[in-house]
């Protein structure tokens, strides 16, 4: 009998140490002090009893009866126990001892679907302020329970909500973690950091430490053309195929052709490519910009320029889509318009418009097509250059523009017209002492009275 009792007394003084491991005991700094950290609730229910106070939760008594707990008011649909630490910690983890007299299944069923809040401020409210727990309300809640809150913060809340009514009976709370820029179960500094890190030795924004001894959980180099919290950002195009920043990407010089930015991930705004995109595109058509490295159109030019990048003009001569169009008769054999095809001037005898490239009208030629045509024979129009008829000219007219005319020789009758050719002939003679000749106009009257 006394080996029995011997035996089951080592059993129950294992199982005692155990639990106390278990509930009592942690690697992380327990941060909760009774002369230290402060505390008050939502509200407080009163009885000719007991009056369940919110320091009531940091008296370092684990006895979880009514008398030894703070106790909301009842009638409230919100119901919350706020801790302020005294200073900012890296949390690890809340632990809560609840009331535990009332029953299995109702020990804790208040505490269902309970949160925990943290903050670095007091005037920050709850709706602001950053959840790090939040039971799921699915399942009896043990009335020993340690949740996880990974937060640097200096307030913690444990806040209960319910559309019907919402009370908390929390005998005692203990907070683990670490302090400031420490983290781990032995709380060490967190050298490989620039700035903080979290209880679990994770960096804030600002990074880890280069080319340190003690790189940490987390702060490992990143392979070359990684950087970023886990190394799973790739660096941009730094030039030289250089490797960025580990840790923010930036490149350490200038960025390839056809890129900025201080990490160089942007390609050149619209319009503008290569080096520092500083150059400027040339006129690909459409409006379109370039190749923001190289430059080139992606499809034709603009009309009146050509080449890869369409930044040359046609060259003398040419004008239009892809340099296709031939210039018109411009004056002086001058150049037009590379884009339009207009002249610059005026145009060359016989043509008209502004691009010189149409004929003067019937009836016209000549500079500007101000000349009128002469008396070309069946009503044909003459050159629109040179303004001669292409055959002869009407009767009445001759010359190689068939403007001279011959209108006073028909005026006359003939037969009158031969007799006074022969008396002045005669007369002529006789007063001159020459032989009977006819002088050029007479001959030439003369042989046209002959037809």
């Amino acid at each position: 009998m006394g080996f029995y009792m011997c035996n089951l007394f080592k059993l129950y003084f294992w199982i005692y140490i155990w639990t106390y491991i278990l509930y009592y005991t942690t690697c992380y700094d327990q941060l909760v002090f009774t002369n230290k950290t402060e505390v008050s609730s939502s509200s407080t229910y009163e009885d000719k009893d007991s009056r369940g106070s919110a320091d009531k939760t940091i008296d370092k008594n684990v006895n979880q009866i009514y008398n030894n707990c703070m106790h909301t008011a009842t009638g409230k649909k919100e119901a919350w126990l706020r801790l302020d630490l005294g200073d900012i910690y890296n949390l690890k983890s809340v632990k809560i001892w609840y009331r535990n007299d009332r029953g299995d299944n109702l020990n804790t069923k208040r505490l269902q679907g309970f949160s925990v809040l943290t903050s670095h401020s007091s005037d920050i409210s709850l709706d602001d302020s950053n959840l790090c727990y939040e039971d799921p309300k699915n399942e009896t809640l043990n009335t020993i329970l340690e949740v996880e809150c990974i937060q640097t913060a200096r307030y913690v809340t444990i806040h209960k909500s319910d559309n019907e009514e919402a009370i908390l009976e929390i005998c005692e709370v203990e907070i683990y973690g670490c302090p400031r820029q420490s983290y781990g179960e032995n709380c060490v500094p967190c050298d490989a950091c620039k700035f903080e890190c979290d209880v679990t030795g994770r960096c804030d924004g600002f990074g880890c430490v280069k080319n340190t001894a003690n790189l940490g959980p987390y702060c490992k180099e990143c392979k070359a053309g990684k950087y970023g919290e886990d190394c799973n950002n790739t660096c941009g195009h730094c030039a030289r195929n250089d490797t960025c920043d580990n840790i923010n990407g930036s490149c350490p010089g200038s960025c390839d052709a056809g890129y900025r930015g201080k990490n160089c991930l942007n390609a050149c705004p619209f319009g503008k490519f290569g080096n520092d995109c500083n150059e400027k595109c040339g006129y690909c058509a459409n409006n379109k910009t370039c190749h923001h490295i190289s430059g080139s159109c992606n499809g034709s030019c603009e009309p009146g320029y050509y080449g890869e990048k369409c930044l040359t003009s046609c060259s003398s001569g040419r004008y239009g889509d892809e340099c296709k169009e031939k210039c018109g008769h411009c004056v002086n054999n001058e150049t037009c318009n590379h884009i339009s095809g207009s002249c610059n001037g005026s145009c060359e005898a016989g043509y008209q418009g502004k691009k010189c490239l149409t004929a003067c009208t019937s009836s016209k030629y000549g500079k500007d097509c101000q000349e009128k045509c002469g008396y070309c024979a069946n009503n044909k129009t003459c050159h629109h250059i040179s303004g001669s008829c292409p055959g002869s000219c009407e009767a009445g007219y001759y010359g190689e523009t068939c403007l001279t005319g011959k209108t006073s020789v028909y005026l006359i009758d003939p037969t009158s017209m031969r007799k006074k050719i022969a008396y002045a002939s005669d007369v002529r003679s006789k007063s001159m002492g020459e032989d009977k000749k006819l002088s050029p106009f007479e001959e030439e009257i003369n042989n046209s009275l002959k037809k």
